[in-house]
């Protein structure tokens, strides 16, 4: 389980999200890059993605054990 929520939700869920975002920050609203907002979207797209793939991988072991 900790490696199904590691690899999907923070590999592949909120560290691309939050990178992607900090990084339309950059371009299109400041030319900064600001560690502090970085750190604070990937908390909370950790939180949020970490989530989704709890109740994925519960899903998935229901499959399973039908």
């Amino acid at each position: 389980m900790k490696e199904y929520l590691f690899k999907y939700g923070f590999l592949f869920g909120a560290l691309p999200v939050s990178f992607l975002t900090e990084l339309c920050f950059y371009f299109f609203y400041e030319t900064n890059f600001s560690l502090k907002r970085f750190l604070f979207l990937l908390a909370f797209n950790s939180i949020f993605w970490i989530g989704i793939s709890y109740v994925q991988w519960r899903k998935k072991q229901h499959k399973n054990e039908e």
